[in-house]
């Protein structure tokens, strides 16, 4: 069975658990504030990894749907501060994004027409419907700096706290070459083909021609190869990289960064179950870095003090936010 066939299958699955309600003809999900979220609209927005497994799927079909309720309730608030965003600040956000892409290497856009059309084809919204997501966006990042994002200074202790309970982050001159073959847990077949690719493994076979033959998503074209640098900017590419986009390993999923850091190089992993899928990992190449001091930390300390505060106080503004609105729920 062709596994897109069966992705697509899933996910049909999943959706129609959340058909509109027979007797509402309209298909509403979702009432806040009187303005209606329908299904259709659901659907539009809804974005699933083909590869997340089914029986997740509902749960987080059910968190987007609880997502676009909070950003409806934030759109009321927002309307309300009489915030307000140009098209010129769309234009800019939409360069931007262009830029981003084209440093990533992501995808080959010429101009602002190219980009539109990507975005088209990837998420089925045109020009217009497109601009309104990042009007709806920039939006709500404006309704967070004015009523969430407040200076917050930190004391010496906080500061050195974190650091201490942080053993693995604020390091810096490492970095991990590796190739990796990914394998979908929703995948028919999937043990057997787990299996064989072991089987090979342990026969010899070299670990970039299993990569090409079996690996789905990127990077399998050019033997799976990836480099994950420590206390990576996350705009900045080292020197050396050439084509290797280098990724923070600080970034990477827990069970990921702690198979590449117990391997040395020419080792190859078991299985490292994620959460969409099944990785088997060889290292190429290991630098081990080193931690950087206190003081020549604390810029980064800060920083992710602030996060986490930021996103401690935009949650519970939401959660007043919700508890005042008038929110109906159909399912």
């Amino acid at each position: 069975m062709d596994a897109r066939l069966f992705f697509a299958g899933t996910l049909a699955a999943s959706l129609s658990l959340f058909a509109a309600p027979a007797e509402d003809a309209r298909g509403i999900i979702a009432l806040v504030n009187g303005r209606a979220i329908t299904y259709r609209y659901f659907i539009k927005r809804v974005s699933l990894a083909e590869t997340v497994p089914l029986a997740q799927r509902t749960a987080a079909l059910r968190e987007q749907y609880e997502a676009m309720i909070d950003e409806q309730v934030l759109l009321d608030l927002a309307k309300r501060e009489d915030l307000k965003v140009s098209e010129s600040e769309i234009d800019e956000r939409v360069r931007e994004e262009i830029q981003w892409q084209r440093s990533k290497n992501r995808v080959n856009i010429a101009d602002e027409e190219d980009y539109y059309r990507a975005i088209q084809e990837r998420d089925g919204l045109h020009r217009e419907e497109w601009r309104e997501e990042i009007r709806n966006e920039l939006l709500i990042r404006k309704l967070y700096q004015s009523k969430v994002f407040r200076v917050q200074i930190f004391s010496a202790e906080e500061e050195r706290a974190h650091y201490r309970n942080h053993p693995k982050e604020f390091l810096k001159g490492g970095e991990i070459l590796f190739r990796r073959i990914s394998i979908p847990r929703d995948l028919e077949g999937r043990e057997s083909v787990l299996a064989e690719i072991e089987a090979q493994i342990a026969a010899g076979t070299p670990f970039a021609t299993l990569v090409a033959r079996y690996s789905f998503g990127g990077g399998a074209s050019d033997g799976g190869l990836a480099r994950a640098v420590y206390g990576l900017p996350e705009d900045q590419r080292p020197e050396g990289t050439d084509d290797i986009l280098p990724m923070r390993i600080e970034s990477l999923n827990q069970p990921l960064r702690e198979a590449l850091e117990k391997l040395k190089p020419g080792e190859t992993s078991g299985r490292i179950d994620l959460r969409t899928s099944t990785l088997i990992v060889r290292v190429e190449k290991s630098v081990k870095p080193v931690r950087l001091t206190f003081e020549e930390a604390l810029p980064e300390i800060r920083k992710a003090l602030r996060i986490q505060y930021w996103e401690e106080r935009r949650k519970e503004f939401v959660k007043r936010a919700r508890e005042k609105a008038d929110v109906k729920m159909f399912f």
